[in-house]
């Protein structure tokens, strides 16, 4: 118990859970390929079955499932939660975090409460966040970003290379009025996160044709990773002439993002079927 507990001292120390509290924590899994390892395990009250490791490690289950076997290798620390919130009232369904800020490791989150409707899993809305985070590693991955000066994007995590997925969609849809307001608001400090939020949602109602939902209107990093969720579930013929339409119509650029959309339609055909 202490080697377990001195684990998530460090665990916190070294990885700062900027979206949910120590607390909130129910299991932390060491992760080699698709093979986990449970490390720290404990219960919060309220949980029920859900306070079950083996019901948590299903999660990771799913996850080595879904991804394709080149993202499980850069994932090294799988963090099971409960944070007692909705994810669309102020709480986190999932999070990556980047290793030693390095981006070429990852720790990958998930709420386990967010996945279940009472005892049903709800799978379909966890294979569309595991996409969701998906794009968050492949973008946000040294291959991608620098942490030296690129002339792109900066972002917390370094500057995008000016070839990279996010420089490329930020220089084509987030360099206007819009964009400039929405990166003020994010930067504001005087505002709480919930007005931000607030602020946003008015913003989207006003803009329903250039974002996905009012989540997206975050930063550009959210943005793209919700697009590339809209691209592996919209067939291309649906697409219009929306600017939201057109951020989907972004990833048919690339040859290799449209080999992932058929890999999740394929095991998330799989998944649901089984």
């Amino acid at each position: 118990m202490k080697r377990l507990l001195f684990f998530l001292i460090i665990f916190n120390f070294i990885y700062p859970l900027e979206k949910y509290k120590e607390t909130d924590i129910l299991s932390v899994w060491k992760i080699e390929g698709v093979n986990a390892e449970l490390v720290l395990h404990k219960e919060k009250d309220g949980l029920g079955f859900l306070n079950s490791h083996r019901r948590q490690k299903e999660l990771w289950d799913i996850v080595s499932k879904f991804y394709p076997s080149e993202i499980t290798n850069k994932i090294t620390t799988f963090v099971v939660f409960a944070d007692n919130r909705e994810n669309n009232n102020g709480g986190m369904f999932g999070l990556i975090e980047t290793e030693n800020n390095e981006n070429k490791k990852f720790i990958l989150s998930l709420d386990i409460q967010d996945s279940y409707y009472g005892t049903y899993l709800d799978l379909e809305s966890l294979l569309s966040l595991l996409v969701h985070e998906f794009f968050h590693i492949i973008s946000l991955s040294y291959e991608e970003l620098s942490k030296e000066d690129t002339g792109g994007l900066k972002l917390f995590e370094g500057y995008a290379r000016k070839s990279s997925y996010l420089n490329r969609f930020y220089e084509k849809f987030w360099i206007n009025s819009l964009g400039k307001k929405l990166e003020l608001l994010e930067a504001n400090q005087t505002l709480s996160p919930e007005e931000k939020r607030q602020v946003r949602k008015k913003y989207y109602e006003q803009n329903k044709d250039k974002f996905i939902n009012d989540y997206g209107m975050t930063n550009v990093v959210e943005d793209i990773a919700i697009s590339f969720e809209e691209f592996v579930r919209t067939n291309r013929d649906q697409l219009k002439s929306r600017v939201k339409d057109e951020k989907i119509n972004f990833f048919y650029s690339y040859p290799k993002l449209i080999e992932y959309k058929n890999h999740f339609l394929e095991k998330r055909k799989e998944l649901l079927t089984k």
